[in-house]
């Protein structure tokens, strides 16, 4: 398939695109599709805050997993 072979295949769990967590989703949609008008955004770490601040986890994306592929 022309996708996998141009490495445009992107997956992501349903866990960040609805509910409270849907801004995460949409920061990791805004950087795969339109990486070129948010050069500065970087998904994981609206991820990471959002896990560390307002679920007050400490929850390592990089050691337990993440919710996207790719990271």
């Amino acid at each position: 398939m022309k996708a996998i072979r141009d490495g445009r295949v992107h997956i992501i769990h349903t866990d960040v695109i609805g509910g409270p967590e849907y801004f995460i989703g949409t920061a990791y949609f805004a950087k795969w599709f339109y990486p070129d008008r948010f050069p500065d955004l970087d998904p994981r770490a609206v991820h990471r805050q959002y896990l560390e601040e307002f679920q007050r986890l400490d929850y390592d994306l990089d050691e337990h997993g993440t919710f996207v592929y790719p990271a």
